[in-house]
């Protein structure tokens, strides 16, 4: 069942093939959100399609969308330097060093002296 503004998707795509999501909604005016929720019903029923992708300023894939009932494209894989951007480093391997207390400094040097003998005579 499709409602008027996948109808009006659909108009758009079939005037502007190899569109993405974003400028969709930019043509009709609707927000990206609702396109997305537009181009899911639509891609479901078998009415448009993914027929490329292509990368963004972001370096993600971005879909490019089609009229007709073919398969879709294969998303492609991210770039190595993507990849390595999102890999967790490693903590450099240093030598234990046990650091001094300083809250605990006052046993070592105690505010009374200790050799004055302190018992009462």
């Amino acid at each position: 069942m499709i409602n008027n503004t996948a109808k009006l998707l659909l108009e758009v795509i079939s005037t502007y093939p190899e569109m993405t999501m974003t400028e969709i909604a930019e043509k009709t005016g609707l927000q990206v959100e609702n396109v997305n929720y537009h181009v899911r019903i639509l891609r479901k029923e078998n009415l448009i399609y993914v027929s490329s992708w292509m990368q963004s300023s972001r370096n993600v894939p971005t879909m490019r969308l089609t009229i007709g009932n073919k398969l879709d494209a294969d998303k492609p894989l991210l770039k190595p330097q993507t990849i390595k951007k999102h890999e967790k480093k490693l903590p450099i391997q240093k030598p234990f060093k046990p650091k001094a207390d300083e809250a605990a400094a006052w046993m070592m040097n105690p505010i009374i002296p200790r050799n004055l003998d302190m018992s009462v005579r």
